[in-house]
């Protein structure tokens, strides 16, 4: 019989102390934390440059990129600088295969 109460006595145990383990807490979509200054500048930022891409827009596209540049496409591989990047989006927006 003894067996059985300590059975359940760690089994109690563990129960309970089962239930004040940490708890990952789940951010909701309009979260302070969320949605701080920087993920608001972030969002901004990607909106801005997808909608230049978008409508073939040079001038607004230029601003995101330094000289500089390396991409990896995985269809059309490395481009190196921007000058070829922006050759390339050039010649893809006037085949209209951008979108």
């Amino acid at each position: 019989m003894s067996k059985k109460i300590l059975v359940l006595l760690l089994l109690s145990i563990l129960s309970v102390s089962s239930t004040f383990a940490q708890k990952v807490k789940k951010l909701k979509k309009n979260t302070p934390e969320l949605k701080s200054e920087l993920y608001y500048e972030i969002k901004k930022a990607d909106s801005t440059l997808f909608a230049a891409f978008n409508r073939c827009d040079t001038v607004a596209y230029k601003k995101f990129f330094l000289d500089d540049l390396e991409f990896y496409h995985d269809l059309g591989g490395l481009t190196t600088s921007f000058k070829s990047e922006l050759a390339s989006f050039k010649e893809m927006c006037a085949r209209g295969s951008n979108i």
